[in-house]
């Protein structure tokens, strides 16, 4: 079996952690071959051999002449399936296609556009994709009911398959090390990206009123971007500077080693299609607090402390309670860990493998 995958968007962060751990699983399976990756020159995949080989795209993604080269390159390569990662898929191919959507927050948050063409292009390459492919992936139930009531997608082309879970590690001691002063505090963390559905001014303004009382610092994890909200500014406006640290994006070790040391990862997004966040705290033994909407709920189970993220006296009250009882993050710890079994990436593979083989 022939399979081409897109694999462009692989730097990105939480579609990029899906392509790079699939991209992982496929390549270890004997039918599979070739496995054809369809790149760019950002693409992390660069070393091929075995039944790997790859063809390089020179198109910007999200363009009209992306489909006209993405056509071309699958006549000459002719694969038994396709499958796109995200939703910009070849549109001018009669190949058997397998897409995964992973949410639908542009629907839901259209003002994450940078445009209100790249919107109606969105728009337009979802109806298609939607009608068009054979098999949709999606990465919760969450997700898939949107996909149902927002494009009439029948239930039975949707196959819900879950995210695996990064290496299991151990919790930590509650300390973040300053590299500056050697001071150590404890701390919440936040993991993400400055979005109008990534919630983070209702965070700020939690933190604000339960600062003096819970004697944390809250670090921040993401690319900054000030688009949609200037939350540093936000936090010098608050005298907050020496409370909430920026500290960007990480290497996956140092990421891992800020995890092990918080008291809580909160995450209070609005809406996630799944929420890679979540698990990478739950699988190192880490408390979270959390949303109560979207996909959050299914992913975490019980073993979240959450809130309603548009009231931010709820999520104040999580922050007190999670940083004053011990027992608590205690429980939820170990139901985190108990709980991250169940999102494997050898069942994800298997699973996808056996999306591929029906589509032929």
């Amino acid at each position: 079996m022939k399979i081409a995958v897109d694999v462009r968007m692989a730097r990105n962060t939480g579609i990029g952690r899906y392509i790079s751990n699939l991209v992982d699983g496929l390549s270890l399976c004997p039918d599979i071959t070739p496995l054809v990756l369809l790149q760019n020159s950002e693409s992390p995949f660069k070393v091929m051999q075995g039944h790997l080989q790859h063809v390089e795209l020179k198109s910007r993604i999200f363009t009209i002449r992306e489909q006209f080269e993405l056509r071309n390159v699958l006549k000459k390569t002719n694969p038994n399936v396709v499958h796109s990662p995200q939703f910009n898929a070849p549109v001018a191919t009669d190949l058997p296609l397998v897409v995964t959507i992973h949410d639908l927050a542009y629907d839901r948050f259209p003002e994450e556009f940078p445009s209100y063409k790249a919107f109606l292009y969105y728009r337009a390459m979802m109806k298609w994709v939607t009608k068009k492919a054979r098999s949709i992936i999606t990465v919760s139930n969450s997700s898939k009911v949107d996909l149902m009531n927002y494009y009439r997608v029948p239930e039975s082309k949707i196959h819900v398959i879950y995210h695996g879970n990064p290496a299991l590690r151990s919790g930590g001691n509650d300390l973040y090390v300053n590299s500056d002063t050697g001071s150590d505090t404890r701390y919440f963390l936040y993991v993400g990206m400055n979005r109008p559905r990534k919630n983070l001014r209702r965070l700020i303004d939690a933190f604000e009123a339960t600062v003096d009382r819970t004697n944390h610092l809250l670090l921040t994890v993401g690319t900054e971007s000030t688009d949609y909200y200037d939350i540093r500014g936000d936090v010098e406006r608050r005298g907050l500077e020496d409370k909430v640290k920026f500290l960007g994006r990480l290497s996956d070790q140092r990421l891992m080693k800020i995890y092990e040391g918080a008291t809580a990862v909160v995450f209070p997004s609005i809406y996630e299609g799944f929420g890679f966040p979540v698990l990478e705290a739950m699988s190192r033994g880490v408390p979270v607090v959390c949303s109560n909407t979207s996909s959050l709920p299914e992913i975490v189970g019980e073993a979240a402390l959450t809130f309603n993220p548009y009231n931010t006296n709820d999520m104040a009250e999580a922050l007190l309670e999670i940083s004053s009882n011990q027992q608590l993050r205690s429980t939820l710890s170990l139901s985190g860990l108990n709980r991250v079994p169940m999102f494997d990436w050898t069942r994800s593979i298997a699973e996808h493998i056996a999306v591929y083989e029906s589509v032929i």
